[in-house]
């Protein structure tokens, strides 16, 4: 079964892939000769495709943006609608907006679709790992004849430790959406009968508690 086809333009759609939608404006029937054409601006890219009559619907256009059309870099795009009169020559904007194309992971290196909080984890947690073996901070060149002394101080590993906490909970969040973190179980014992317990006021002073 032909996955539904929505009314409107997909706000988020991967790369590499076949992307069909309808439209339909009251003022620009294709009964009337109008034809429609959507743009599409990114970055460092830029498409179009055209609509054709619907087939099931002849009061409304239906978009087809072909696999080999959609093939390009992930990010966001910018979109614009035009409807053109095949008659009178006339072209108007019937729509705007904003869409975020997803990598294409049937092609995309490893790595590619990490947000930034995740490839941030990757990087602290690396550099960690290399710190726990060479355990270095810092380190000075003496002067010499080829020039003047030189030092290099690395992030201490204190704050490398709350940068990995930092982005871990970055992640996590992202991961669980609604949620501020992961939940803490506490399991409170009746330690009242214990023999070990701590003596109360009235054990150690001989006088009235409180209230009494």
């Amino acid at each position: 079964m032909a996955p539904p086809i929505p009314d409107e333009v997909p706000v988020l759609f991967s790369a590499g892939e076949t992307v069909k939608f309808r439209r339909a404006f009251n003022d620009y029937p294709p009964s009337e000769g109008w034809t429609y054409k959507i743009y599409f601006n990114g970055a460092t890219e830029v498409f179009s495709a055209s609509a054709i009559v619907d087939p099931q619907d002849s009061s409304s256009f239906l978009v087809t943006i072909a696999a080999s059309d959609s093939e390009v870099p992930a990010g966001i795009y910018r979109y614009a609608e035009r409807v053109s009169s095949s008659g009178g020559g006339e072209t108007y904007r019937v729509g705007e907006g904003v869409v975020q194309i997803e990598a294409d992971l049937a092609t995309a290196p490893a790595g590619v679709d990490l947000s930034f909080a995740e490839q941030m984890l990757v990087a602290v947690e690396a550099e960690i790992q290399v710190r726990m073996s060479a355990d270095v901070e810092e380190y000075s060149v003496q002067a010499s004849t080829l020039g003047g002394g030189r030092s290099v101080k690395k992030i201490p590993m204190m704050e490398l430790q709350k940068l990995r906490g930092y982005y871990s909970a970055m992640v996590w969040r992202k991961k669980n959406p609604g949620k501020v973190g992961a939940p803490v179980l506490i399991d409170f014992v009746d330690e009242s009968n214990d023999v070990n317990f701590p003596s109360t006021w009235v054990d150690v002073t001989g006088l009235p508690g409180a209230g009494q």
